[in-house]
């Protein structure tokens, strides 16, 4: 088994990590996820958690578009466009005037943009949340 690639253990020791990566850390003592879209996360988990389900489903399913309801909140949307970005590298924006404003997330699968295809989360954004011991 070939040895993790998280953190160079001469600066900061890791502990041993889940997944083995090309890029970002794995282990639950990196920025898997912002502080933006964990401090959005823990501030409503249960509608968090439904907007993760909704975006893992159309991962799951190969879907392009996904239209979201009109939400009041920015943050409700920023946490759409976060999620939708970081997690799965689905492209989002806002459509729409308040209070109608709502968020639509495209899905390219043909063609690669500058982060490469889309991509299922290696971990959700709820189990990072829950393995870091975050609140």
């Amino acid at each position: 088994m070939a040895e993790h690639v998280c953190h160079d253990p001469a600066v900061t020791p890791c502990p041993k990590c889940y997944y083995i990566v090309p890029k970002k850390c794995q282990c639950v003592t990196s920025d898997m996820y912002s502080d933006d879209i964990i401090d959005l996360y823990l501030s409503n988990p249960a509608w968090c958690r439904s907007i993760e389900r909704a975006l893992q489903e159309m991962y799951t399913h190969k879907l392009r578009v996904k239209r979201f309801p009109p939400m009041r909140s920015s943050y409700e949307r920023m946490f759409v466009h976060l999620l939708a970005q970081e997690g799965f590298n689905f492209k989002s924006e806002s459509q729409d005037v308040d209070p109608h404003r709502s968020v639509v997330v495209y899905a390219d699968w043909d063609t690669m943009n500058n982060e490469g295809y889309p991509r299922k989360p290696v971990m959700t954004l709820s189990e990072f949340v829950s393995r870091a011991n975050i609140s």
